[in-house]
């Protein structure tokens, strides 16, 4: 029951076409279309959560990511080298 010829038949159609039948949902594109269906909203999503932690370690310690974490980096060195810890300065900002 596959093919040009059973839809021929239910078409009543006498002239059935040669060329083979397409087959339009293989395996293969079903599962394309169901992980491609998935990526975008992920990477939106994957986005927002970045955005919101990154401005949040802005918000709170004035530095970038990056900014902070090199910060951390730095500590760490220093804390394992047996140096004494510099203080922490924060810079206000006058109105």
């Amino acid at each position: 029951k596959e093919g040009w010829e059973p839809l021929c038949n239910f078409l009543e159609i006498a002239d059935c076409p040669t060329v083979p039948f397409p087959k339009s949902n293989s395996a293969r594109s079903v599962k394309v279309q169901s992980v491609s269906a998935m990526v975008l909203p992920l990477v939106i999503v994957l986005f927002a959560l970045f955005y919101g932690v990154a401005s949040f370690v802005k918000k709170t310690t004035g530095k970038t990511v990056l900014g902070w974490a090199n910060m951390k980096c730095v500590q760490f060195q220093r804390f394992l080298m047996g140096s004494p810890p510099t203080p922490v300065r924060k810079s206000f900002k006058s109105a």
